[in-house]
C-alpha cells in the first residue's frame, strides 16, 4: 500500500519509485492496483 501522498502531481512519482513498481514489468496493472489503494482510503 502506498502512504499518504501530499499532492495528486506526487502518486505518479511514488508509484514509479515502489519496489513493488519495479518488481512488476507491467506498468498497467501496477498503476491500476495502487490507484484503487488510494481510493479504498
Amino acid at each position: 500500500m502506498i502512504g499518504i501522498i501530499p499532492k495528486r502531481d506526487d502518486i505518479k512519482k511514488t508509484i514509479f519509485y515502489r519496489k513493488d513498481f519495479c518488481l512488476d514489468n507491467n506498468y498497467y496493472q501496477a498503476y491500476k492496483k495502487a490507484l484503487s489503494n488510494l481510493l479504498k482510503k
